[in-house]
């Protein structure tokens, strides 16, 4: 008898196609971009908005951003089996700065549907995304204590991650001497 993999969580990745004009887009509104440490969570890594009050991606008109992310999400949407005409709003957004040693804790992101990251400058070695099983009891049972815990994600230029909002997730430490830039974002399926 096969065994069928029942609660899956859809982690969805793909790369852009046109890089080079979401860079451009990119590196305008980041010319215009101050970072900053969200004091709450002390010296973890820099934000263009530690309040997430404001939309880095609406608010700076990242219009091609916009159109290849509505592919993405397209077949993400495809992928889980929702309804063909799925509209969404990016209710926020921002711009993280990753310096050396810099790090991202363990959070989610509450009440919205799908969270997101787009990494637009990385060495793909400067801090790899974790997300930790939602099923907390695997390591309670000798049967599955040896399924994945944890499941990590390299950086890499141009790569853009789905995700359920509700999945705990957190960045490694940046351990190069490199800086990495990425935009984050949560959506909001409409109903």
């Amino acid at each position: 008898m096969p065994v069928e993999a029942i609660f899956p969580t859809p982690i969805y990745y793909g790369v852009v196609d046109n890089l080079d004009n979401i860079s451009r887009e990119i590196d305008a509104a980041l010319s215009k971009t101050n970072f900053s440490y969200k004091p709450e969570w002390g010296t973890t890594h820099h934000m263009s908005d530690p309040s997430f009050s404001q939309n880095f991606i609406v608010d700076n008109n990242l219009t091609t951003f916009q159109d290849t992310l509505q592919q993405h999400m397209q077949q993400y949407f495809n992928e889980m089996g929702c309804p063909k005409q799925c509209t969404y709003k990016i209710k926020s957004s921002w711009s993280s700065l990753f310096k050396p040693r810099d790090f991202g804790h363990v959070h989610a992101h509450g009440y919205n549907d799908i969270s997101g990251v787009y990494y637009h400058k990385t060495n793909n070695h400067d801090g790899d995304i974790f997300f930790l099983s939602p099923n907390t009891h695997l390591a309670t049972s000798y049967c599955y204590e040896h399924t994945h815990w944890v499941w990590e994600h390299k950086p890499l230029q141009g790569k853009l991650l789905l995700f359920p909002s509700w999945l705990q997730h957190g960045i490694k430490t940046n351990e190069t001497e490199d800086e990495r830039i990425s935009i984050s974002f949560n959506i909001v399926v409409e109903r």
